[in-house]
């Protein structure tokens, strides 16, 4: 199981798009850990799917 900060080519971790790399991230909300698309500013998304959805579509959070 990699550690949270680990980062691998898609090749080796069986992802389509082979020379991406991606980063072993948690969800800053529920801990969820996973791969996510990694680049030069850091990693694309901090929540996961569900975290997302659910700050949308609730008005009490505070959008940033």
């Amino acid at each position: 199981m990699p550690q949270v900060g680990d980062i691998a080519q898609g090749k080796d971790i069986g992802k389509a798009n082979g020379y991406t790399r991606f980063l072993w991230a948690s969800c800053i909300d529920c801990g969820v850990e996973r791969w996510v698309r990694f680049d030069r500013v850091g990693a694309s998304k901090s929540r996961c799917r569900p975290c997302a959805i659910r700050r949308q579509h609730n008005g009490l959070w505070i959008l940033c």
